[in-house]
């Protein structure tokens, strides 16, 4: 980490404006993610030069976000979807290995971190973030449409989190349960 943190500092000194710090791979842990971006923040503390670019390979972009959002970045990449580093593996179901044998073992497993999934996550912890989130889920599903198949996004199947939780899921006939019991509606736990 500490070379990469050197070779950012190289390429800023040639005259990058701003820096992609991707893990394709999927091989850093989020504790790994907290401590390079503590790193590189601490040699170049100006955020505006740091873009996070996570990929789905094993399932943990999201904990690579959030851990990358705690250590200061507030800059990420990520595509509609999902769509994206080997499209033709969502698109014409024809799988392809991308850069190399270490580069991931199911083809299907590749893709930036999906747009729609990340703003709900950030806009539930109350991060201000700029965007319509619910055209964001609109466009997702016209992708959809454009492609023909189902993309990655889980927000686009179950919506937003709502604060007051979703209702229609609820435990059925429990209102009629706790009447018939004997306990107010907004009763927690039985009289002992």
């Amino acid at each position: 980490m500490a070379d990469a943190v050197e070779f950012t500092k190289h390429w800023l000194s040639i005259g990058a404006t701003d820096i992609e710090h991707a893990d394709h791979d999927g091989s850093a842990s989020a504790a790994d993610v907290y401590r390079y971006f503590s790193m590189i923040l601490d040699e170049i503390p100006d955020t505006s030069l740091h873009i996070a670019h996570f990929h789905e390979t094993k399932r943990i972009a999201s904990a690579s976000i959030l851990a990358a959002l705690q250590a200061g970045i507030c800059h990420f990449e990520a595509t509609l979807g999902g769509l994206g580093g080997q499209p033709a593996n969502f698109l014409d179901d024809r799988p392809i290995k991308g850069t190399g044998d270490y580069y991931y073992d199911d083809e299907r497993f590749v893709g930036l971190a999906c747009l729609e999934d990340t703003l709900v996550q950030i806009d539930e912890m109350g991060i201000e973030h700029g965007y319509d989130i619910d055209r964001i889920l609109w466009l997702g599903k016209q992708l959809e449409r454009t492609v023909g198949t189902r993309l990655r996004s889980e927000a686009m199947i179950n919506g937003r989190t709502l604060k007051e939780g979703h209702m229609e899921y609820a435990r059925p006939g429990l209102a009629k349960l706790k009447e018939n019991l004997g306990e107010a509606p907004d009763q927690n736990f039985p009289k002992i």
